[in-house]
C-alpha cells in the first residue's frame, strides 16, 4: 500500500490516530501530510508565536514603526531623563491593565513635524495630547489652577 493510500497517521502532539484529512498538507514531507495534526500544529505554532512575540517586542516594533525610535535610542532617552516624566519629574504611576505592571513612559512627539521630543508619563502626555499642544490653553489652564489653588483647603 502507498503512503498517499494510507487511511491515517498518529499525531505525536495528542498521542491519537486520525485520518488524512486531520493533518495539514506538507509537500516536502513523505507522506504530504504535516508531522503533528491540525489542532495540534495550531497550538504548536500559537505558542512559538508567543514566545517570540513578546509584549515587550510588540511595544520595541510600535514605537520603531510610530516614531521611528529604536530600543536601544529609547533606552538611552529613558536613562537620560533618570527614567523620568521629562515634565513633571515624576515616575510612570499608570498599570498596563492586562499585566498589572507600569506602563513605559510615552513618547512624545511634534505633530507637526513628527520629531521625538521626550518621554512623557501617561498623565502628562494624555494632557497635553488633550489640549493639542496649544501653548495659549495651557497657560489658560495653568492660570485657572493657580487662581484656585487655596480653594481646595476652604
Amino acid at each position: 500500500m502507498l503512503l498517499e493510500e494510507q487511511p491515517g497517521k498518529v499525531c505525536p502532539g495528542c498521542d491519537t490516530w486520525k485520518p488524512r484529512d486531520a493533518f495539514p498538507k506538507n509537500a516536502r514531507k513523505k507522506d504530504g501530510l504535516h508531522f503533528y495534526c491540525k489542532v495540534c500544529h495550531s497550538e504548536r505554532t500559537k505558542k512559538h508565536i508567543q514566545a517570540i512575540y513578546t509584549q515587550e517586542w510588540k511595544r520595541a516594533a510600535n514605537v520603531k514603526y510610530n516614531y521611528g525610535l529604536s530600543s536601544k535610542e529609547y533606552q538611552v532617552l529613558a536613562q537620560a531623563q533618570g527614567g523620568l516624566c521629562a515634565a513633571c519629574g515624576q515616575p510612570e504611576t499608570k498599570l498596563d491593565s492586562r499585566t498589572s505592571q507600569l506602563k513605559n513612559l510615552h513618547v512624545d512627539h511634534d505633530h507637526a513635524t513628527g520629531r521625538v521630543r521626550a518621554l512623557l508619563c501617561h498623565a502628562c502626555n494624555s494632557a497635553l495630547g488633550l489640549l493639542g499642544d496649544d501653548l495659549g490653553r495651557i497657560r489658560l489652564l495653568l492660570a485657572y489652577a493657580e487662581r484656585h489653588q487655596g480653594s481646595q483647603d476652604e
